[in-house]
């Protein structure tokens, strides 16, 4: 369907959330540990980013040249058509055993972000990002996430940022105090594709190739929002907003029906879930549209998704920057099946209302 011009450079201006920067190396974070931390990693020889370069094979993590702040200032935020974009540094915290190191790498990061990535960035600019924090001590994350919700003025940080393969699912309460805080803070709560934790990745343990672990992931999402529903999280903060980061989307209509269909019958277990769990999903979900797992010959399918999801209200335009996943031409094909309306909501409305942009 042919557009005016004017209509088109409309349609075409985007938020784009979810690109990355590299992690930083603990002799970049050292300066913002206390000094006993400082200690540690200086003599005791710690080095903790490394640890990442095993986590994912090179050709999906991006050239590190990339994801220097001069190289996405310069190739990516200076492009015209990007009006925000939200930086999500993942840093594996996760995996570590010593939570009080965690909690100071956490806010470390933090601070290197703001320094680094913020620090001359005046309100109303391009570039938001995602506190890190470890979940290992939530009432201490707690604490993260409202310090740095008090300079939201001053910096640009809009959201928490969780892996989604978590120890255990994100809907038991000890997770409350994290998302109280975002809820106060009016921060939604970004879950992101991967995690370093001591459980496996699948129900049935751990698999031996990357594929295995890739191709399940979206299992993994598909247990969290059952958490999140089923355990009360979101009666319990009405306010709260959860952001799916690269997880897919076409497997939400699926579970959306079971959810529905299962609850008619387990309702008694869980009082609490007072409405169908489909409305929930499209209350307090949102997902990010890269990668498209959807077929790419198939447009009325894609199109039937898009429908038995929402019309695309769930759906926020990303293009994982710098992360490769070869000639993909998925999310193209996604607005091409779009109406003008929800082309913009996709590219630009969803998100700027939910990050208040």
């Amino acid at each position: 369907m042919s557009r005016p011009n004017a209509v088109q450079t409309e349609l075409e201006l985007k938020v784009d959330c979810d690109i990355h920067c590299a992690a930083p190396d603990t002799a970049a974070l050292a300066q913002y540990l206390p000094r006993h931390w400082q200690e540690f990693v200086g003599f005791g020889g710690f080095k903790f980013r490394e640890a990442l370069d095993h986590c994912y094979p090179p050709i999906l993590d991006g050239n590190p040249e990339e994801t220097r702040v001069e190289q996405v200032k310069q190739l990516f935020l200076s492009r015209a058509d990007v009006a925000h974009a939200i930086l999500n540094c993942y840093m594996g915290l996760e995996a570590l055993q010593n939570r009080d190191l965690a909690v100071s790498l956490a806010s470390a990061t933090n601070q290197w972000l703001a320094d680094r990535w913020l620090s001359d960035e005046a309100e109303g600019s391009k570039l938001r990002a995602s506190v890190v924090i470890a979940t290992q001590d939530p009432g201490e994350a707690a604490i993260e996430i409202r310090k740095w919700a008090m300079r939201k003025g001053e910096l640009g940080f809009v959201q928490v940022l969780l892996p989604v393969h978590s120890e255990v699912p994100y809907g038991k309460r000890q997770y409350f105090p994290i998302y109280d805080a975002a809820a106060e803070c009016g921060f939604p709560i970004g879950l992101h594709f991967g995690g370093l934790t001591v459980t496996a990745p699948t129900s049935s343990g751990w698999p031996s190739l990357y594929i295995d672990e890739y191709i399940g992931m979206s299992q993994i999402f598909q247990s969290q929002v059952l958490s999140l529903i089923a355990e009360g999280v979101f009666e319990r903060f009405p306010d709260l907003k959860v952001v799916l980061l690269e997880s897919g989307f076409t497997w939400l209509p699926a579970l959306m029906w079971r959810l529905d269909k299962e609850w008619k019958g387990f309702r008694r277990e869980v009082p609490w879930v007072r409405e169908l769990p489909s409305t929930y999903i499209r209350r307090h979900f949102r997902a990010t549209v890269q990668p498209v797992d959807a077929p790419p010959d198939d447009l009325a399918q894609l199109r039937r998704v898009v429908d038995q999801i929402g019309s695309g209200s769930l759906l926020m335009f990303s293009s994982d920057y710098p992360h490769n996943y070869g000639p993909d031409e998925g999310v193209n094909l996604l607005l091409s099946v779009l109406s003008d309306a929800q082309r913009r909501d996709v590219l630009m409305n969803n998100a700027r209302d939910l990050y208040r942009l």
